[in-house]
């Protein structure tokens, strides 16, 4: 399954050490969402990351910085998912990965193409956002997965919101394909062990 971590929208104390703690420790793909730096705020906080693990970063704004510093890909936004830009984007970037989120199982059904993994959210009611509760049902996930997965090329489906090793069991009999986590992480005394402790339920 695959294990994503996404960065806080805000700046934390001792962030990259973190992060790079994490990295050490087998994380395979990092999503860095800052909806308020600009590009050159972004460029730095990527400079911060040892280029090894530039393959496993996936950027949420300024695009162009995933070509130029060869990071894995990068995550669309609502505004980009639905904008007249969309397609000049997605011939600029030389085979990166595209992720995109969701928000209903009606979106799923309606068009999940074109992307190499997609968040569904929230699974469970969210940590890091508070009053964000879940409205799905896991057993018509399940079903909904399914049918999903016997299309020709589908993507991965990945569970975002609420999720904890407490509960990962029920995202991988759902059929999920992975998992992504943020509050569990930062929001913990250890994000270190916090992390491992969900690696373990994996």
């Amino acid at each position: 399954m695959l294990l994503i971590l996404i960065s806080p929208p805000e700046t934390i104390l001792q962030e990259h050490q973190i992060l790079i703690s994490l990295f050490n420790q087998g994380l395979q793909i990092f999503h860095l969402r800052k909806p308020d730096y600009s590009e050159a705020e972004l460029e730095t906080y990527i400079l911060q990351i040892p280029e090894e693990f530039h393959t496993r970063i996936v950027i949420h704004s300024h695009y162009r910085l995933a070509s130029k510093y060869n990071l894995k890909g990068i995550h669309l936004t609502e505004k980009v998912k639905n904008g007249a830009s969309l397609s000049f984007i997605l011939q600029n970037l030389n085979n990166k990965s595209i992720s995109a989120s969701f928000h209903a199982a009606e979106e799923l059904t309606q068009s999940c193409g074109n992307y190499n993994y997609i968040f569904l959210s929230p699974i469970f009611d969210s940590i890091s956002k508070y009053g964000y509760k879940s409205r799905f049902n896991l057993n018509e996930l399940k079903q909904l997965l399914s049918t999903i997965y016997q299309r020709p090329h589908p993507p991965q489906i990945v569970a975002l919101g609420g999720i904890s090793e407490q509960n990962i069991h029920l995202v991988k009999e759902a059929g999920f394909n992975g998992i992504a986590l943020l509050g569990t992480i930062w929001q913990s005394s250890n994000p270190l062990s916090a992390f491992q402790k969900v690696q373990a339920a994996l």
